[in-house]
C-alpha cells in the first residue's frame, strides 16, 4: 500500500476523482485496485480494478473513478450520493493493492477483448444462499450485457482480505465498465 498526505481546501462531499500517471520510466504499467481518501473522519473508496498502462487492456493511463455509493449524473460535475454521510476535506490518499503484480487471473482478463466506449460505475450486490454448502472460494466475475452486442467485458468481484461469498452473506461491489445502456442480461 502506498500512502500520500496532501493538503487541500475543503472540497465538500467527494464523489469523483481522476487518476493518472505519466507513463515514464522502464515499467510504467500499473494495476490499480482502489484508492481510499480519508480526512480523519470519513473514508471515500474509489474502486478501479483496472490497468493504467499503454500496453495492457484498453491502453489508457488515466481513469475517472466514482466513490462507492455514488448514484448521480456521471456526465457532469454535479451529482448526489445515496448516503449523505460523506463530508470534509482531503487529508490523506491511499493506493491499495494486494500485491505489486496482478494475479494470473487478472492478467488473463486483461488479454480479453475490452469493449470500447465511455465507462461508468456499476454497483453489484451479491446475495449468497443460506444453505450450509452455498458459499464458494472460487474466483467470481460478472459480465453485463445491454442492447445489441454492448457488454462490459469480464469484471472480477473481489473482496480484499476478507472471506467472500459465505452462506447468508451479502456483498456489494463497485466496478467500472463500459456504459451498456439498458441492462438486458448478466452473465
Amino acid at each position: 500500500m502506498d500512502r500520500f498526505v496532501l493538503e487541500a481546501i475543503d472540497l465538500g462531499k467527494l464523489y469523483k476523482m481522476k487518476i493518472r500517471h505519466d507513463n515514464s520510466l522502464i515499467n510504467p504499467a500499473w494495476f490499480l485496485d482502489r484508492v481510499e481518501v480519508s480526512d480523519g473522519r470519513d473514508k471515500y473508496v474509489f474502486h478501479c480494478e483496472r490497468w493504467l498502462a499503454k500496453n495492457k487492456e484498453d491502453g489508457k493511463i488515466e481513469r475517472t473513478l466514482y466513490v462507492k455509493g455514488y448514484d448521480g449524473d456521471m456526465s457532469s460535475s454535479t451529482g448526489t450520493l445515496r448516503s449523505q454521510r460523506f463530508e470534509g476535506s482531503v487529508a490523506s490518499l491511499n493506493s491499495m493493492g494486494t500485491s505489486p503484480r496482478p494475479s494470473g487471473r487478472q492478467q488473463a482478463a486483461s488479454k480479453e477483448n475490452i469493449p470500447e466506449g465511455p465507462t461508468i460505475p456499476y454497483t453489484v450486490k451479491v446475495s449468497t444462499g443460506d444453505g450450509e454448502d452455498n458459499g464458494t472460494d472460487s474466483n467470481v466475475w460478472i459480465r453485463i450485457h445491454g442492447p445489441g452486442k454492448k457488454q462490459t467485458g469480464r469484471k472480477f468481484l473481489e473482496l480484499v482480505q476478507q472471506e467472500r461469498f459465505e452462506p447468508s452473506s451479502v456483498e456489494t461491489f463497485s466496478i467500472e465498465g463500459v456504459d451498456v445502456g439498458e441492462i438486458r442480461s448478466i452473465e
